[in-house]
C-alpha cells in the first residue's frame, strides 16, 4: 500500500511512472484496491465479501498482468530500486498470499467473535 501510494504522488507530480487507464493511473486503482481489502481484514467477521471482491479484483489482476506485461516487453514494470526485481513481480506474489489469505479465512467454521 505504502508503496502503490507513493508511486501514485510521484506519478501525479513527475508523471510517467505509472501506467494509466483512461486518465487515472494504474498506481492509484491499485492503492485503492488496497485500501477495500484492508477494511475488509480489519472488520472480519462483520465485512461483506463484497468489499474483499470489489478490491481484490483489481489488486490481483493488474500486477499479475503487470508481469505478463514484464515477461514480454522488459522494462515495461518500474523497479523502487534501481536494479532490482521490477515492482510488478513483488505485487503479483503478493496477490497470490493475499488471495491464499482470503481462501484460508473463509475455509471452514469462521471465528466467531464474542
Amino acid at each position: 500500500m505504502i508503496a502503490a501510494g507513493v508511486r501514485l504522488v510521484h506519478d501525479l507530480t513527475v508523471s510517467d511512472v505509472c501506467p494509466d487507464v483512461g486518465f487515472v493511473p494504474v498506481c492509484g486503482i491499485v492503492l485503492v484496491s488496497h485500501l477495500a481489502v484492508l477494511g475488509y481484514g480489519a472488520w472480519i467477521p462483520r465485512a461483506p465479501k463484497a468489499l474483499f471482491y470489489v478490491g481484490g479484483f483489481p489488486a490481483v489482476v493488474v500486477p499479475v498482468l503487470g508481469s505478463f506485461g514484464e515477461l514480454r516487453s522488459p522494462n515495461l514494470c518500474q523497479n523502487t530500486m534501481h536494479n532490482a526485481v521490477p515492482d510488478c513481480f513483488i505485487l503479483a506474489s503478493l496477490a497470490a498470499l493475499l488471495v491464499f489469505s482470503f481462501l484460508w479465512m473463509n475455509s471452514g467454521d469462521r471465528v466467531q467473535s464474542h
